[in-house]
C-alpha cells in the first residue's frame, strides 16, 4: 500500500451528513430506544419473552488471569511490532495509530474457508488485526504475521487486475520477529506484502492478480573467464501480471493462499469488533491498542486498576445495571437497564477507555467507506480529496478513540 497514495473523497466521509458528536453528558439514557439497540446485544437484555436467544460467544471462557495475561503479553509486543511497522509502512501506521490493530484474545475463533455473513451484508471500509503478538517463534526458517490491514477501494490502483462489479480490497500482511538477529542487524524491520481480493455481490471470492516486479539474472558468455568473480551476468527486472506469493502450508496454491490469508483476516476483525458491545482501548506511547473483553467481566478483569477516588469513595469500574425494583421509604422503584460506572481510568500502565459504540459514537464495524487510488491532479486540486493521515484523525475522532500526541 505503501507504493500509492490514498485519498477519501469527502463525499463519501458523509461529513456533511454527520453532525457533532454530542459530549458525554449530553447523551440520552441508556434505556432510550432499548428495544431495538437491545435487540442487536441479546447477551445483555432485559428479560423478554419476544427477544431472541442469547448468541453463541466465540471467545474462550478461560480464568481471567489468564486472559490478563495473556492480553499484557501482546499489548507490550504490540508496541515494539507497531514501532517497527512504522518503518516499514509509515502512512497505514498513521491509519491504524489512532484507530487501532485489534488484539484478539487466544480461544477466539475465525473462519478462513468463508466470509462471517455480517461482513458480506455490510463490507467493512478499512481495519487491521494484531495476531501472534506473543508467542515465540516455533519454526526457525520462517517469519510469524504480526500485522494484518484491509481497505476497501473505491477505485483500485493501477498494480490490480480489473474486475466488474463487487468491491475490490487491498490487503497487506505484515511479517516480523524482533528477535531474529540478521533481520534485527540487517534493517530493524520486518517484511510485508499485498495482496488484493475481489467480494462478488453474492459473496464468492477471487484472488486478483497484482502487477509486480520479477528480477531475472542475465549470464554473460564472453569476458567470462577473465572477468573478476560476480561481474560476468547482470540483472533486468520485468513487470509481470501475477498472484501475490502469500505462503500458507495449508493451501494448494497461490490462489488458496490470498483467499485463506483474506478470509482469517476479516473474519478475526469482524470477530473482535463485535465480540463485545462496547470497545476497549489501552493507550501508552502514543499508540491507541483495543482489545477484546466481555461486557459482563469488565468490573472482574480490572479489578487490579488504580483506584479512583471521588468524594472520598472509591468509584466503581465501567458495569451493567440490569433491568430491577429498587424498594425505597416512598415504595418500589423501577431501574431500567442501563451503564454506569468509570469509562476511563489507568490499569497496569496503560490509561483504558471504555465506549459503547453505536450509542456514543459511531461503530467502526459499520463504517463502509471506500479509498480512491491514484487521484488525478485535477481530481486533488478540486478540494473533494483528503489524504490518509487527515482521514484517519477524522475517523478516529467518529469512533471516540483518545487523542494522542503527533
Amino acid at each position: 500500500m505503501s507504493a500509492f497514495q490514498v485519498y477519501y473523497e469527502r463525499v463519501h466521509l458523509g461529513l456533511g451528513a454527520l453532525p457533532p458528536l454530542p459530549h458525554p453528558a449530553t447523551l440520552p439514557p441508556a434505556w432510550l430506544e432499548a428495544s431495538a439497540w437491545f435487540r442487536r446485544y441479546p447477551e445483555v437484555a432485559p428479560p423478554a419473552a419476544d427477544l431472541p436467544k442469547p448468541r453463541q460467544s466465540r471467545v474462550s471462557h478461560a480464568p481471567l488471569r489468564s486472559l490478563k495475561r495473556d492480553i499484557l503479553a501482546q499489548l507490550a509486543d504490540y508496541q515494539v511490532y507497531a514501532e517497527r511497522l512504522r518503518r516499514w509502512d509509515p502512512e497505514s501506521y498513521k491509519l491504524f495509530r489512532r484507530i487501532g490493530m485489534y488484539v484478539p484474545p487466544i480461544g477466539m475463533e475465525a473462519s478462513p474457508k468463508t466470509l462471517e455473513p455480517a461482513i458480506v451484508r455490510t463490507l467493512p471500509g478499512f481495519g487491521a488485526i494484531a495476531i501472534g503478538l506473543a508467542h515465540e517463534n516455533e519454526h526457525k526458517d520462517s517469519i510469524p504475521a504480526r500485522f494484518m490491514y484491509f481497505r476497501k477501494l473505491s477505485r483500485p490502483g493501477c498494480d490490480i487486475e480489473r474486475r466488474g462489479g463487487g468491491v475490490v480490497y487491498r490487503c497487506h500482511v505484515y511479517w516480523d520477529d524482533a528477535k531474529d538477529q540478521k533481520l534485527v542487524k540487517a534493517r530493524g524491520y520486518g517484511v510485508g506484502l499485498d495482496f488484493a481480493v475481489h467480494v462478488a455481490p453474492d459473496g464468492a471470492l477471487h484472488a486478483l492478480r497484482m502487477l509486480q516486479s520479477a528480477p531475472q539474472t542475465i549470464r554473460h558468455k564472453r569476458g567470462a573467464g577473465k572477468a573478476r568473480k560476480g561481474a560476468n551476468h547482470s540483472t533486468v527486472v520485468h513487470q509481470r501480471w501475477m498472484l501475490p506469493e502469500v505462503e500458507n502450508a495449508r493451501t494448494k496454491n497461490a490462489a488458496d493462499a490470498v483467499l485463506f490469508n483474506f478470509n482469517l483476516m476479516m473474519n478475526f476483525w469482524a470477530q473482535a469488533a463485535q465480540a463485545s458491545i462496547i470497545r476497549v482501548t489501552a493507550t501508552k506511547s502514543g499508540l491507541v491498542m483495543p482489545f477484546v473483553v466481555d461486557v459482563l467481566q469488565t468490573p472482574q478483569f480490572f479489578n487490579d486498576r488504580e483506584p479512583v477516588i471521588i468524594d472520598g469513595k472509591k468509584r466503581r469500574i465501567f458495569h451493567i445495571v440490569r433491568t430491577h425494583t429498587r424498594m425505597t421509604k416512598r415504595g418500589p422503584l423501577h431501574i431500567k437497564t442501563h451503564f454506569a460506572g468509570l469509562r476511563q481510568f489507568k490499569w497496569n500502565g496503560y490509561d483504558i477507555a471504555i465506549t459503547v459504540p453505536g450509542r456514543e459514537h459511531k461503530d467502526l464495524a459499520e463504517m463502509d467507506i471506500g479509498s480512491y487510488e491514484d487521484g488525478t491532479d485535477e481530481e486533488i486540486s478540486t478540494g473533494k480529496f483528503i489524504e490518509q493521515n487527515e482521514f484517519a484523525e477524522i475517523i478516529a475522532d467518529a469512533i471516540g478513540a483518545p487523542a494522542v500526541p503527533a
